[in-house]
């Protein structure tokens, strides 16, 4: 983006971002998001794939949408590349090879997520922190949920920013990325603490904020104050819940937790609950908030669904051929493009 734009976006209304816990199907959120993208590369005549972190000021996400959020903001990339990464980390981490005795704690061996992720920030020259003190740019901030163990009803969030005010430890990329997966059902706890302080537990991340949208409306007004012109949220899901159903595990799977299963469909059900009390909140106010989520996502849940992609991809497509999500890509597309104030500050789109 050359700078005169990018000023544009930064120092204009805000642009939000919030991605939902998707499990094993967040590839979801980043077909969506790469449409999304395609289409503002489209409506400016850019040569190159625009990145995500040059058009919302603020990206949160939770679980494997928290992973999606530190891909598109901390390591800046465009929706493409994302997509090769996150496939790449799903195939590994996913995988009947990586999958574990139902006795033990978690269904996957939380040493890959660990391994992948350091090779993924080793191959990058951004560090190996969520904040990187050598910049500290206005746009593309990400953060991710956790839960604390010792205090569910507040989750904590890893920023890659510092935040007047506001507690935030600097850990490691990898720290947070197993931090806001932790399920148990999934993956192991992780304790996490600065050298020197008592560590502190994370639990399920998507217990309470599966679908971040609050959390990031309330981050956004923390750190760029109260009366910061608003443009709109963003919400991308990663399937509706009445369309999970379970298909007939094969030997290696019955002998893994029922509870799997389970989980995703609370996750979900979870994430639509939230986005629907956002809806009735903006149901008098246009293009404030826009809601993705495919409602026809790979019929049935399996373990080894990341090897779906095509067709989670292909159903996640046409669900953004049907008339009512084409116009409301339509709609964001242009603010996107061209960011108007909504007449609304994020203080009081917090309090409505």
């Amino acid at each position: 983006m050359d700078g005169q734009r990018y000023a544009m976006h930064a120092n204009g209304p805000l642009v939000l971002l919030a991605l939902d816990c998707g499990g094993i199907r967040g590839v979801c959120e980043l077909v969506i998001l790469d449409e999304i993208m395609r289409q503002v590369q489209s409506g400016l005549g850019l040569g190159d794939l625009p990145k995500p972190c040059d058009y919302f000021h603020l990206i949160g996400g939770t679980g494997t949408g928290g992973l999606i959020a530190l891909l598109l903001g901390r390591f800046q990339m465009d929706t493409q590349e994302a997509l090769r990464v996150y496939n790449d980390l799903a195939g590994a981490i996913f995988s009947k090879g990586n999958q574990k005795w139902k006795f033990q704690d978690g269904a996957f061996k939380a040493t890959t997520v660990e391994a992948k992720v350091k090779e993924l920030v080793a191959s990058r020259d951004t560090g190996e922190f969520m904040m990187d003190s050598a910049t500290t740019p206005e746009m593309g901030k990400a953060f991710v949920c956790a839960m604390p163990a010792t205090n569910m009803a507040h989750p904590r969030r890893f920023r890659t920013y510092p935040a007047r005010n506001l507690a935030s430890a600097n850990c490691s990329i990898w720290e947070a990325v197993r931090a806001t997966s932790v399920a148990p059902t999934f993956f192991k706890r992780i304790a996490i603490g600065e050298e020197g302080r008592a560590k502190e537990e994370f639990v399920d991340g998507s217990t309470g904020c599966s679908n971040p949208s609050q959390e990031v409306l309330e981050e956004a007004r923390n750190i760029f104050g109260e009366k910061r012109g608003f443009c709109c949220l963003v919400s991308v899901g990663a399937g509706h819940p009445g369309t999970i159903e379970q298909s007939k595990p094969d030997a290696f799977q019955k002998m893994l937790p029922r509870n799997v299963v389970d989980s995703l469909r609370k996750i979900t059900t979870s994430c639509q609950d939230a986005a629907l009390r956002l809806n009735w909140r903006f149901r008098r106010q246009n293009n404030l908030y826009f809601r993705f989520n495919v409602s026809q996502c790979a019929g049935s849940i399996s373990l080894e669904e990341w090897k779906k992609t095509n067709e989670i991809e292909s159903q996640t497509k046409s669900y953004m051929e049907e008339t009512e999500v084409t116009d409301a890509i339509d709609r964001l597309v242009k603010l996107l493009c061209a960011p108007v104030e909504s007449g609304h500050f994020i203080g009081d789109v917090c309090q409505s």
